[in-house]
């Protein structure tokens, strides 16, 4: 049987201001997470422009 990872949660809260350094958050996290773990990322956000929800 397969051992699975434990999963670490990572939560962050963003606004107009803080949405383009979200980006090099997520980054930042993949390039330095253990491999050990698991991540879910959750993002919570409340009235983002269209330009920061990425639409088109």
């Amino acid at each position: 049987m397969k051992k699975s990872r434990e999963i670490i949660p990572v939560f962050f809260t963003i606004d107009d201001d803080y949405a383009p350094l979200l980006g090099v958050a997520l980054f930042s996290m993949l390039k330095n997470a253990s491999k050990v773990y698991q991540y879910k990322v959750f993002v919570l956000f409340q009235g983002l422009s269209i330009k920061n929800k990425g639409a088109k």
